[in-house]
């Protein structure tokens, strides 16, 4: 062997090395999450999902959430676009379901390369990022969200910031509202989430609850939790009981009572920060 076949061997068996340790993985139930060291565009490692529904029968797909992260950045999906990324997902043997997953089925002999197929598309969906100048409108939710936090904001809390990135223990997520207190030792900081059944509410409920058990024995478990549900006629009976299980407290307002939640918000804040 020589020496440059020496190096290379070297550097590939360093590579692997790095790989194996910067791979994250959380397992519930037969079910899996895999965070890798590749990063998207918008600056997010990327996880992959991987369901076993049979003995050798196994889905792997993205959760959803590179297409929920550009309707989020304001970028929407036209039929062009959607037409594009389906004939993307299809040459890595892939698919797009109707709630906009990256989905593939696979047996286990080929679930490595379902992961990295997988993970190939969230990676080149995420070109959108560059190719549109996202004009991010706010929800009229969030907007009454943000306001009603703003008037209620008491002296105790130092800050109301907006879309809070967080570390969890194998990836990054995002709160919509946090409520930092001066002193937590008196009263506590507040995670905010609006959730919305876009892109399938049980998708939603699932991705929440990847969330608060990746941020588990992290400092950031520590913060109480307000779930704001959206349309909550729209969402499944289980779905809400996994929201309201990971949440200390959950506004739910029905299509028609968004307005109110000016009036709900302050007093459950109160409660919640005491």
């Amino acid at each position: 062997m020589t020496k440059e076949t020496q190096g290379c061997s070297a550097i590939k068996e360093s590579l692997l090395a790095y790989f194996g340790q910067q791979t994250g993985v959380l397992s519930f139930d037969r079910n899996c999450v895999i965070t890798l060291p590749l990063r998207t565009l918008d600056d997010r490692n990327i996880s992959v999902f991987i369901d076993q529904k049979l003995e050798d029968y196994f889905v792997v797909h993205d959760g959803g959430k590179n297409l929920g992260e550009l309707f989020v950045q304001g970028i929407k999906i036209t039929e062009t676009k959607k037409k594009q990324l389906e004939a993307m997902a299809k040459r890595f043997g892939a698919s797009i379901s109707p709630e906009g997953i990256f989905t593939r089925g696979c047996k286990l002999g080929q679930l490595e390369d379902s992961i990295l197929s997988i993970t190939q598309c969230a990676s080149l969906a995420m070109m959108e990022v560059l190719s549109h100048h996202a004009v991010i409108e706010e929800e009229p939710l969030e907007t009454k969200v943000s306001r009603s936090l703003n008037k209620w904001k008491p002296d105790y809390v130092r800050e109301i910031g907006r879309r809070i990135a967080i570390q969890g223990t194998q990836s990054t997520h995002s709160f919509d509202f946090v409520s930092f207190s001066n002193d937590e030792d008196k009263h506590k900081t507040v995670a905010v989430e609006i959730l919305s059944p876009t892109y399938s509410a049980r998708l939603q409920a699932d991705r929440y609850g990847f969330l608060v058990l990746d941020i588990k024995n992290t400092h950031f478990d520590k913060w109480a939790r307000l779930a704001v549900v959206q349309k909550v006629e729209m969402w499944p009976k289980d779905s809400m009981r996994l929201i309201r299980k990971l949440s200390n407290e959950v506004i739910a307002l029905g299509t028609d009572q968004e307005p109110e939640i000016e009036q709900l918000l302050p007093p459950v804040m109160d409660q919640l920060a005491a």
